[in-house]
Formats: structure tokens, sequence, C-alpha cells
């Protein structure tokens, strides 16, 4: 026998059975649609019946599974093609009887009523390239399924059981070695892997088909609930790209959280504002002639990054000279690649003390393709007016992952938090780039007094709601 299939002389056997019962018989036969014709020994026949529940049945072996089965269109062609002209290309199998290549050749054939045809690995090199090579051969494959593939490859369990695995399983594969199979990168399997451990089933899907770009998913996965991941899944299939998908849940989770503490009574009432803290729809430039200098302890602001923003930094340094206090500091977060323009165009106004490093944590790494860098770190750059007289400090701080749910450039309150939290003296800390709001909630936490100034309208109200959010919360 071959395996758990057919005879090593299946292709003598098919042809004598083809000439004695003839081509739709012998498929009715293998598919379990017909009685045993006279022509045909009981012995064979039900030799015949057996094999067609065993193709049925016939497992896949786990290195095929690195691969997601063909679904739609594709899967109509190979099925058209193999009911009109046959398999052409024989199944291969491993040792064990389990299909390595060939999982979609043989759904076909079933379907179709298809004779299938089998030959054996002969256990030369690795399993896994072997696998590898056949299906890249044929598949047209998206960088997104083959990240999915190469972290499967990465994650494969040692001392596995040989007649499952297969013997030529005996080391690790690291994940540099399967980006490298794969031909990706390795920052994407680290994605891919994310996905795997955190996704739900309907998320890994989606992304194994090519559906969903590796990275919103991964964010999603280790980011939201199970439910909120599948929400997620259904947006991004249904025509949004991830990246849109991603910006819709959360616009809908905000506008869900709106409508929670909107239906609390007298929940949005101003009487509710805390009087420490005050906020302004405007320019910054303009804005802050209206406030007292040095009336501000200390600044933190995340402005706007990017080569057409730098202009930025050098005004809020002006700004920051005239309204800062004495000793006061400004911490401003910045991109790496313009941080030597940016130091050049603030250091006229205020001396340049440290660079703290803002570690975003939870597998946040953007790409800088120009440096071919994954950093994973954000400069807080320190300035102070005149010289800076309080308590010795480190120069990291850890952030969670970032919280995008009330603006697109959002930081976590754990980051922010832990930043303000260095600097406990008494007075108004100022954010002239409010963006989501979260320098203010960290200031009502930890009762300092707050300014929050931004351009945007829409930022300002999404902050004014949060903050009465906040305040309901505490009360209730």
């Amino acid at each position: 026998m071959h395996g758990r299939g057919w005879p090593k002389s299946e292709g003598i056997m098919l042809k004598t059975l083809l000439l004695s019962v003839g081509d739709r018989t012998l498929n009715s036969i293998l598919h379990g649609n017909s009685h045993r014709p006279p022509s045909l020994s009981r012995g064979v026949f039900l030799y015949l019946r057996r094999q067609s529940l065993n193709e049925i049945h016939r497992k896949y072996h786990a290195v095929a599974d690195l691969f997601p089965l063909m679904q739609g269109n594709e899967y109509d062609s190979l099925k058209a093609d193999i009911a009109a002209n046959g398999l052409r290309e024989p199944i291969c199998l491993h040792p064990n009887g389990s299909i390595l290549d060939g999982r979609n050749r043989h759904r076909a054939c079933i379907e179709t009523e298809t004779p299938p045809r089998f030959r054996t690995w002969d256990s030369k090199g690795s399993l896994v390239g072997f696998v590898v090579s056949m299906n890249l051969r044929r598949r047209h494959l998206n960088e997104t399924q083959r990240a999915m593939i190469a972290a499967k490859i990465a994650n494969m369990p040692l001392g596995a059981n040989q007649y499952t695995m297969g013997a030529h399983i005996c080391a690790p594969i690291t994940q540099p070695e399967a980006a490298k199979t794969m031909n990706i990168g390795v920052r994407n399997v680290q994605h891919a892997k994310q996905i795997l451990e955190h996704g739900t089933p309907e998320l890994r899907e989606a992304v194994e088909q090519g559906k969903i770009g590796v990275v919103p998913a991964a964010k999603a996965a280790t980011e939201l609930s199970e439910e909120k991941q599948n929400e997620f899944t259904n947006l991004a299939v249904s025509g949004m790209t991830g990246t849109q998908a991603r910006r819709e849940l959360v616009k809908r989770q905000r506008e869900e959280q709106w409508r929670k503490i909107e239906s609390t009574p007298h929940a949005l009432d101003e009487n509710n504002w805390p009087k420490s803290i005050t906020l302004y729809t405007g320019d910054f430039a303009q804005v802050a002639q209206a406030l007292e200098p040095e009336s501000i302890s200390l600044i933190v602001t995340d402005p706007p990054y990017g080569a057409d923003n730098t202009h930025l930094y050098e005004l809020l340094a002006r700004e920051a000279a005239r309204l800062l206090r004495p000793g006061g500091s400004l911490l401003a977060m910045a991109g790496q690649l313009t941080l030597p323009a940016i130091y050049n165009l603030m250091q006229p106004y205020l001396a340049y003390h440290w660079t703290i490093a803002y570690l975003t944590l939870g597998g946040q790494s953007p790409q800088i393709w120009p440096r071919k860098v994954n950093t994973f770190w954000k400069p807080v750059l320190w300035f102070t007016k005149g010289e800076y007289t309080g308590d010795w400090q480190g120069d990291v701080v850890k952030s969670d992952n970032n919280d995008k749910r009330f603006h697109g450039w959002g930081q976590s309150e754990s980051g922010i938090g832990r930043l303000v939290s260095k600097f406990p003296s008494p007075g108004i800390v100022l954010d002239p780039f409010v963006g989501g709001g979260t320098v203010g909630i960290v200031c009502h936490r930890l009762r300092r007094p707050f300014i929050g100034i931004d351009v945007d309208a829409e930022a300002i109200e999404t902050t004014r709601r949060r903050i009465l959010t906040e305040v309901v919360s505490a009360r209730s």
C-alpha cells in the first residue's frame, strides 16, 4: 500500500478499471454514489469504496497548513480545470499518509468526483523548505499572507512528534530566517506573531486570506477586545482598508462613550466643569498673547511631526520663553528625522537640558524608511528657561500602547502621566497642541491646573467632553 491511499500500481489499476466499468461509473464508486457493477468483484468494489472514505477523511500535514486554503474565484478556477482536464500534478503525501502539498487539488478532486493521484515525498532536505518552495512556485501571495506564514514557521514547536510534524523539523527556525524564507521584513513577522497570539479566529483568517494588512491587524489584535476585533474585521473586509476600519472603530467607540455619558442626568452641565482647567480654540501664537508672561510652570506637548512642521518648534520655543516661569521646563515630543533642525530652531530661545527617551512599548515600532530603522522610542526634548533647579530625573519614560481613541496622534495616559509626574512643582501646565486631551486628563487626575490650546475646534470639543466624562465618572 502507498501510505493510506492508492497502491503504488495505481496507474495500471485505474486504467484497467476504466476499461472495465467506464469513467463515469468509476467516479461514482469512488464517491459512494453507485452499487457494485457486475464486472467488478466484491473485493475490488469494497476496496474502492474504502479508498473513497479514506480520501474524504485524509488529514493535512501540519506543515501544509502553514499556507491558507484557496477561496473564491481562485479555487473555482482550479476546480473547473480539474473537472475538465483531470488532475495533472499528483498530490504529494508525507510517508505517514497525510497531505504535504496539494490540499486544494485534493479538495477539488473530491468535489468534482475526479480520481486523485499521489506521490510520496522523498524525505530529502527540509520538510518546511519543500512545502514553501512548492507553494511559492504556484501561489500568488501578498506580503501580509507571507508574513503570517513566516510567523507560523517561526512558531513551530520543538520536540514535536515526528510522525505528526516530520523528522526534518529538529531545530528552531528564527524570525529572521523565516522572514528571509518568505522574502519579507522581520518586523512584519513580529506583527504577524502578535496576530497569531492575540487575534480572534475571524481576524486571523481575514489576514491569512490577505484581506487586512498585517500592521493594522496587529494593532487591533493587541489593543482591542475580542468583540471589537470582530467588529474591526467586518469593517475591514467590507471594502475599507485596515487603517480606515480602525479609524471608523475608534470613532464609533468615542461616540458610544459620549452617548453613555450624555445619558447621565446633567452630565454635560457646565457647572460640572473643573475651575482648574481652561481650554482655548485658536492658533497657539495668537492665544498665547492673552496669557500672562511667566505664568506657566511646565509645558508638555506633542506637536505635528515632519519637515513641513518644524517651524512650529521655533514658535513653541519663542512663546515658551515668554510664558515659562524662571527655571520652568518645556517637554516637546518630536520625530527623529528632523531632530537636528529642531534643536537649532529652539536653542536661540531656551536652554537645551536633555533628551528623554519615551519608550513606545506594546509592539509599536514605526519604520523610518529613509533611514532603514525600526524605532521603539520617541524623543522628548527637554528645554528650560534659565537654570533647572528641580530634582534629579531619569531619562527614560515607559508608555503603554498609544491611545488613538480620541486623536490620531494620541499618546497613552500612562506615559504622559509618568512624564508630567516627573515635574511636580505647583503651577499651571500648558499643552498648546492639545489633540485628544490626554495631558489635560492627566493634570485633572494629578490636581494640577491646566491650559489646553488647539487650532482644531473638534479637538477642543473632544477634550472638553473627555474631561467632563472623567469628572462625572469620578463622582458616580
